[in-house]
């Protein structure tokens, strides 16, 4: 397995020489003290406080038990990440961060009998959204930037790829029940396929990290113990996973222009074919719309400028 470098969130420049620790060390409670700030809770809280869990939904930190917060992971992050789109260098310090932010969200939602009340669940999905976008936008590109700041891949990026397809999946994200539902109402369609969209890049490169695959699957695996997961989050992947396999061998089949496109093509650049893959989210004559990772919104392609993959479908 790789190793794995304890991050500190509050500084944003890369260390100049960073300690390896085995990967195990991202799931243990160790990481969690190790990183978290001063301002995290109103006052050091105590073993009873952190077990003590609320009698109802959480929805705000009114619900808590007395002297103790959520944790505002995501919203940190999202700034750090969206500071290092602005700063274009030194990225990786945020590849370090945003592996161990979602080592500690993976961490806390496999014990949510404890702990998973202490994560914002209902921003899982927005953060994902964010990350996605960061990290895989043609312009943000943070991951393409680590991959030359690093001289190839290294393993915080191993483990971002990995734990990023699981947050999506965490959230109840499955293609098949977005793919399969394309007769419903056009704008909850285009929403749908815009998630779709998001999910696409992160998992193709999931998908092509051997190692980041091994560690998905051993995330979400219900017989690893005390970090296993249920058996329907471990099908999710494994069907996710292979998927994207058929879609990655898709790209090494001839190209199919047809003359038309319909909502939910899985779609490539034909001149920069093999560089990504997207989903067609809406489609306005002889024009498709792809998510724009960089805007989140739909930008309009020519189809004459589009492939689209074979008969991979998410079935």
């Amino acid at each position: 397995m790789p190793k794995i470098v304890k991050a500190d969130f509050a500084n944003a420049c890369p260390p100049k020489r960073r300690q390896e620790a085995p990967l195990d060390d991202v799931r243990g409670i160790e990481m969690l003290s190790s990183t978290r700030r001063e301002d995290e809770f109103a006052s050091p809280p105590t073993k009873e406080l952190m077990l003590a869990k609320p009698e109802e939904h959480v929805t705000s930190d009114a619900n808590l038990p007395d002297g103790v917060r959520r944790l505002r992971l995501f919203k940190r992050m999202e700034g750090q990440l969206e500071l290092a789109v602005e700063r274009k260098k030194n990225v990786t310090a945020q590849i370090i961060q945003i592996a161990a932010v979602l080592a500690i969200v993976q961490y806390l939602r496999d014990r949510e009998q404890d702990f998973e009340w202490l994560v914002e669940v209902d921003r899982e999905w927005g953060f994902f959204e964010s990350a996605a976008s960061c990290l895989y936008g043609t312009t943000n590109r943070l991951a393409a930037l680590a991959l030359e700041e690093n001289g190839g891949d290294f393993a915080e990026l191993t483990v971002v790829r990995a734990l990023l397809t699981w947050l999506a999946l965490d959230c109840g994200f499955d293609t098949r029940s977005v793919l399969t539902a394309l007769s419903e109402e056009p704008e909850d369609v285009r929403a749908d396929l815009e998630s779709v969209g998001y999910f696409l890049p992160v998992l193709m490169d999931c998908v092509a990290d051997g190692m980041a695959t091994d560690f998905l699957i051993e995330t979400v695996d219900p017989k690893a113990g005390d970090f296993g997961a249920n058996a329907s989050l471990r099908g999710a992947a494994t069907f996710h996973l292979d998927w994207a396999r058929r879609l990655a061998r898709g790209l090494t089949q001839p190209a199919v222009t047809p003359a038309h496109f319909r909502a939910g093509d899985i779609v490539y650049p034909l001149l920069k074919k093999g560089t990504s893959l997207g989903v067609v989210v809406e489609v306005q004559g002889m024009k498709a719309g792809i998510l724009d990772l960089d805007t989140g919104v739909p930008r309009q392609f020519i189809s004459s400028y589009l492939g689209k993959l074979g008969e991979v479908g998410s079935s």
